[in-house]
C-alpha cells in the first residue's frame, strides 16, 4: 500500500542516518560512515533509498541474528526473531526484509558460511543486480610517499565508471612488508548505482603507534584499491572486481 511504502521510506531514512550518526567521529575515511562502509561525500543516494538501509543492516546485524537464531529458533516468525534485536527500528527493518521471501529463507541467507551483505540485498530484491558495470582506475597516488610514526598516508584515487553500476564498493588495503609480520589495515567505501562519469576520492591511514606488536614498523608497504560490483572479493554471484591498482608507499624508523 501507499502507506506502507511511505512507512518503509521512512525506516530506511532513520536508519541510514542513526549509524552515520554512530559511525562518522570513528571512521578512518575521508567520507560519510555507514554502519562500517562509508561513501564519498561527492555520491548521493536517492531519496528514501531501501538498498543502502538493508546492506547498513546486514553489514551490522548478521552475528546478532545469528546468536539469536541459536538461541531462540525460528518456529514463532519474523517478528519474534526480529524483536530480539537492540532497538525497535532494528526490529522493524529486520522484519521488512525477512517477510521479503518468508523466514526460512532469510535465515538461509543470515547462516550462509560467508555472508555477504551486498549479495543478500540483491537476493532479498532491495538493491539492483547489475552484471554489465564496467569502470577503471585512472590515478591512484599516495602522500606522503616516505612517511613516520604519527603521521596521516593519504591515499588519493580517481576513476572513471563506463557503464553504470549498481551497487558496489571502493576497497583499499595496506600491505606490511613481508618479514614485518603486521595487519596492516583496510576498509571499503559503498556506493549506489553510479552514473557513467569521473569521481574522486581519499582514505586516511592514521600511523599510530610502532614497535614489536603494531602494524606499523619501518619498511615498504604495498597498497592496493579496487573498485568492485558487488562486494570486492566476494564468492557470491553478481560480484565483481572491475579494477584494481596498486602503489607503495615507506615508513622510516
Amino acid at each position: 500500500s501507499q502507506d506502507s511504502g511511505k512507512m518503509k521510506s521512512f525506516v530506511a531514512l532513520l536508519l541510514i542516518a542513526l549509524f552515520a550518526s554512530a559511525q562518522a567521529t570513528s571512521s578512518a575515511l575521508v567520507a560519510r560512515s555507514v554502519g562500517g562502509l562509508a561513501r564519498p561525500q561527492d555520491i548521493t543516494p536517492p531519496k528514501g533509498d531501501w538498498c543502502e538501509a538493508c546492506v547498513i543492516f546486514m553489514n551490522t546485524q548478521i552475528q546478532e541474528l545469528i546468536q539469536i537464531i541459536a538461541n531462540i529458533g525460528i518456529e514463532d516468525g519474523c517478528a519474534v526473531l526480529c524483536g530480539q534485536l537492540g532497538s525497535p527500528l532494528l526490529a522493524e527493518v529486520c522484519t521488512v526484509l525477512c517477510e521479503v521471501e518468508g523466514i526460512q529463507t532469510f535465515i538461509n541467507y543470515v547462516q550462509e558460511m560467508d555472508p555477504d551483505p551486498i549479495y543478500i540485498c540483491m537476493e532479498l530484491n532491495q538493491c539492483p543486480i547489475v552484471d554489465t558495470a564496467a569502470g577503471r582506475i585512472t590515478s591512484l597516488s599516495v602522500q606522503p610517499t616516505t612517511a613516520k610514526h604519527g603521521d596521516t598516508v593519504n591515499i588519493n584515487l580517481i576513476f572513471q565508471i563506463t557503464n553504470a553500476t549498481g551497487v558496489g564498493e571502493v576497497a583499499f588495503a595496506v600491505i606490511p612488508p613481508q618479514s614485518d609480520g603486521g595487519q596492516g589495515a583496510g576498509d571499503a567505501s559503498l556506493f549506489d548505482q553510479l552514473p557513467v562519469g569521473s569521481y574522486s576520492m581519499q582514505f586516511q591511514v592514521p600511523l599510530k603507534g610502532g614497535g614489536q606488536n603494531e602494524p606499523w614498523s619501518a619498511g615498504t608497504y604495498q597498497v592496493q584499491v579496487a573498485i568492485c560490483e558487488g562486494s570486492c572479493g566476494s564468492i557470491h554471484p553478481h560480484s565483481y572486481t572491475m579494477d584494481m591498482k596498486m602503489t607503495t608507499f615507506k615508513i622510516i624508523s
